[in-house]
């Protein structure tokens, strides 16, 4: 069994994959996945309840955030997200377990010579997986991180009763375009012919485009910030705790406020926290399970691992976060300095090199002690070189291993030494080497 799992992760590895090699716009096109999926009997249109969950930054959290919700809730709940960590597995998730690896390999034999013939993505080809699994669950949601963009991402395909825009800022500007409007635009692509859109009012280019796209598809526009707002109560690397004002009656306890703890360290989940309170309150109105202490429980336990996380190892710990563009390390700078009170941290640092580097690590440098540079096993990687010279323009204490896993042992003994704490960031891909490198969370 062993032996065919890894065949059919060898075969997944062979396929394109834009998540590890620089794409070209034109290379995205949902015809070919279409046609594919025709050819299986089209799996993408029998799941239930559907909901697409898009945007730069958030959409990871919102989608964990909401699927535990709905399953405290009572309900049976599938999950697709991307990037993984440690194993493909963590991107197909049903009830918070992953799909086992028997499943997950007949599935992709079964799938194997169709994906060939239509020269399917890799992530075209997990999406295909995630909706027959789904299909043979008996399932009462599914709910589906988008990939990259939204208008032409293959979870794109299925017919959603909510779609959710998260964050939006300058990601991927190359594919997606050198502005927040025609970055939104993209994204926007997720608001299906009257079905509700969830977001929250963001900088006006991006509202503006998201209000065009709305009024043409005939879809109502729901504000989270309309109905909920937040004050910062406490964070500590047990998780944040809001006071949550409720501005309209909402769920069945017509609550004026109340407190809410999430495991999640960082203020920025508010928004992340709102999306996900706004959605189950639309669907409350149809689904009769959802109700807010239930909502509560879930919010105040997300399984997501790479959010500020504290990993335990050698009898200390370390943070782990998959920041990897600027907003996010300008949160993770702001969440570390309020849990901390300014103090200074050590780096490991590793960045794809479509990112802006530059703007960053000067993000990083009000508190960094010390930062050291090493290249995730990626194509995508930034050169170390590149990395060293803007370290030098920032005035940045560094140093660079080519070895993740000498850079590591450097800084994690030297952090520990001084009594500081070292925070693993830039990318999924360097977090997820460094999780397997320590043996954590293996699946």
């Amino acid at each position: 069994m062993m032996n065919s799992y890894k065949k059919a992760i060898n075969f997944l590895s062979s396929l394109i994959n834009y998540e590890r090699k620089k794409a070209n716009y034109n290379d995205f096109k949902l015809i070919r996945f279409l046609n594919f999926l025709a050819e299986i009997g089209n799996p993408h249109l029998f799941l239930k309840n559907p909901i697409l969950i898009a945007g730069t930054k958030g959409k990871g959290s919102t989608t964990m955030l909401l699927g535990n919700c709905l399953k405290e809730c009572g309900y049976k709940v599938g999950i697709y997200t991307s990037p993984h960590l440690v194993s493909f597995r963590e991107r197909i998730q049903f009830q918070n377990n992953l799909i086992d690896k028997e499943e997950f390999t007949e599935l992709t034999f079964q799938l194997k010579k169709m994906i060939k013939k239509h020269k399917l993505t890799f992530f075209e080809s997990l999406t295909a997986i995630a909706f027959l699994f789904f299909l043979r669950k008996e399932h009462d949601f599914i709910v589906l991180e988008v990939g990259l963009g939204g208008r032409l991402d293959a979870t794109n395909v299925v017919n959603p009763i909510i779609s959710i825009i998260a964050r939006i800022d300058y990601d991927h500007t190359e594919i997606l375009g050198n502005t927040l409007a025609k970055i939104a635009y993209e994204k926007a692509g997720i608001i299906h012919k009257e079905v509700p859109l969830v977001t929250f009012r963001q900088k006006k280019s991006v509202d503006k485009v998201f209000q065009r796209v709305c009024s043409e598809r005939n879809s109502p526009i729901f504000y989270s910030d309309d109905y909920f707002s937040f004050q910062l109560v406490n964070i500590s690397p047990q998780g944040t705790s809001f006071c949550v004002n409720f501005l309209k009656k909402t769920f069945e306890e017509n609550l004026k406020s109340d407190i809410i703890h999430t495991n999640l360290i960082g203020e920025f989940q508010k928004e992340n926290i709102g999306l996900a309170l706004t959605a189950l309150f639309l669907l409350s109105k149809e689904h009769k399970l959802i109700n807010y202490s239930s909502i509560k429980k879930g919010i105040s336990n997300v399984p997501l691992l790479g959010r500020i996380s504290y990993i335990p190892y050698n009898g200390n710990f370390f943070i782990i976060d998959t920041a990897h563009n600027p907003i996010s390390i300008k949160s993770l700078k702001e969440t570390l300095i309020k849990m901390n009170n300014l103090r200074r941290y050590y780096f490991l640092f590793g960045v794809a090199k479509d990112k802006d580097s530059y703007k960053m690590l000067k993000h990083l440098k009000p508190i960094c002690e010390e930062i050291v540079f090493t290249k995730a096993k990626t194509k995508r990687a930034t050169p170390l070189n590149r990395l060293k010279k803007i370290a030098q323009q920032l005035k940045l204490k560094h140093r660079a291993f080519s070895s993740v896993k000498k850079a590591f042992n450097y800084i994690f003994k030297k952090a520990n030494k001084e009594k500081k704490l070292l925070v693993v960031t830039g990318s999924f891909y360097l977090a997820g080497d460094i999780l397997r490198l320590i043996h954590y969370n293996k699946k």
